[in-house]
């Protein structure tokens, strides 16, 4: 179907749900690869006005299935235009009229101040795959700096694209960060790869070490060599890891409050990484 028959089909389908007179509203919904959601809200009445949620005004539960349907249509149907295909896309509804909105992603932008932000406030992920530079970072906020490295980094190794070791080992703390943050210390040193990358643990090892020494947060980096030679009693390739790090080996151990004490300290891990990164953008640029 064409971009106008999905558009067709959508109104269709937002009409059948209105009930109330002189309805007023707007619906974002992101429309990115592998993220389909929308949010937005919708006013009706003529004497007293009522606002209600697009997801319960119009769409029932048979509505909702067929509108995210719909959406991954029309992104599949924008693929073949100039700027195609769309990342986001704005619903205006005003009275009986309803208007498609369009955000494409190969349109050009000189500040992603330019870009529709997704539905939860951030840029979308589609330019964070994309670029890591020093315009782009200085308008991202602190939560995005951090984050935008689980994106770039994992594209770029998918398309083959050389990673400078200042910017593996930046990665690497954040990789390192993220998989404890998720399942604990226990699920980092289980895990063979970095399930984004699929690169080899055993060399991300000393790339972590190296890395919060970079980002000057030597207590990371302390309980960091810590944990290695706590684990190195249990996998062989944290083992090789510490004697190629020249970590002193410590008596086996079932208990450890190192987690605790990570814990204390991982916000300032965060913090540490972002002021390196927006300090030293220039030196991590890749070409």
């Amino acid at each position: 179907m064409s971009m106008k028959e999905i558009e067709a089909q959508i109104s269709s389908l937002i009409r059948k749900r209105m009930t109330g007179a002189r309805p007023v509203g707007l619906i974002k919904c992101d429309v990115g690869e592998g993220n389909t959601s929308f949010t937005g809200e919708v006013e009706t009445g003529v004497f007293r006005r009522k606002k209600e949620d697009a997801h319960g005004f119009i769409f029932g539960s048979d509505e909702r299935s067929s509108f995210f349907d719909l959406l991954l249509q029309l992104r599949e149907a924008s693929r073949s235009l100039p700027d195609g295909p769309v990342y986001h896309c704005n619903i205006h509804i005003k009275n009986a009229e309803i208007r498609f909105q369009y955000f494409w992603e190969n349109a050009p932008f000189a500040s992603i101040k330019e870009l529709a932000l997704n539905v939860h406030g951030h840029v979308p992920d589609f330019v964070l795959k994309r670029r890591f530079d020093r315009s782009m970072v200085r308008d991202l906020s602190d939560l995005e700096v951090n984050n935008c490295l689980l994106l770039y980094v994992p594209t770029r190794v998918a398309k083959r694209l050389p990673v400078t070791d200042a910017l593996t080992e930046v990665y690497a703390t954040l990789e390192w960060q993220s998989d404890v943050n998720n399942g604990a210390m226990d699920q980092y040193f289980a895990r063979a790869q970095d399930t984004m990358t699929c690169w080899k643990r055993s060399a991300l090892y000393g790339a972590t070490y190296r890395g919060l020494l970079r980002i000057r947060h030597e207590a990371a980096a302390n309980l960091f060599s810590e944990s290695i030679a706590l684990y190195a009693h249990f996998h062989a390739r944290v083992e090789n890891a510490r004697i190629e790090l020249d970590i002193p080996a410590v008596p086996k151990q079932e208990r450890s409050d190192i987690m605790s004490r990570y814990y204390e300290i991982e916000p300032s891990v965060t913090a540490a990484r972002v002021r390196y990164i927006r300090e030293h953008i220039v030196e991590l640029e890749q070409g």
